[in-house]
């Protein structure tokens, strides 16, 4: 089984948030509810999903996605938002992120798609596509949705954020202990191979 994942950025987004003048907050603000929903729309209609990583960076599950639909959703978001370019980057991998890392290096070895200055893919998925035997019927993807029990009597207890932040601290707490554990079982290996090694 594995995944697609398109990584779409808007290119130039920092310069051109400068040019909307020192009032901007509320303008980038109902831009970027804009630009999410209508992204979204356009994946979503192609059975896919879209999520954020930051405000000119998202993420989409496309499995199946072809290069053909891309193209299609790059311009017609073009032509959506004058002034504005998007970029995608496609990958496939066993799990996200190895499909995650696949569209990064797509980008950052510059593979362009033919037809399009801003889609990047590697050769494998543009031959992929290219044959139309191919199936992407091996594409699995499972999307987890946490909800809190109980959450209304918390509510009632806690500030919006101070819910948010223990929420962040459940999910990043064991992570950031695993990480400081293999950190520490590194540096022991360091140590031990430095020692029999003078």
């Amino acid at each position: 089984m594995t995944i697609q994942i398109t990584i779409i950025k808007i290119e130039g987004y920092g310069p051109w948030t400068l040019k909307l003048g020192s009032d901007r907050e509320a303008q980038l603000q109902i831009f970027q509810a804009s630009f999410y929903s209508d992204l979204q729309n356009l994946f979503t209609k192609r059975n896919c999903i879209l999520y954020f990583n930051r405000f000119d960076e998202l993420i989409a599950i496309s499995n199946g996605l072809s290069i053909d639909d891309h193209l299609f959703i790059e311009q017609e978001i073009n032509d959506m938002y004058k002034g504005i370019e998007i970029s995608m980057a496609i990958g496939t991998g066993e799990t996200p992120l190895d499909a995650n890392i696949a569209a990064h290096n797509s980008r950052k070895n510059n593979i362009l798609v033919n037809k399009s200055k801003l889609v990047y893919a590697s050769e494998q998925i543009q031959l992929m596509y290219n044959n139309s035997a191919k199936s992407s019927m091996d594409m699995f993807a499972q999307v987890l949705h946490i909800d809190i029990d109980n959450s209304t009597k918390v509510t009632n207890m806690l500030s919006p954020y101070e819910i948010t932040a223990r929420i962040m601290e459940l999910i990043c707490y064991p992570h950031m202990k695993l990480q400081q554990e293999s950190w520490r079982c590194f540096q022991r290996l360091l140590r031990c191979l430095s020692s029999k090694n003078p």
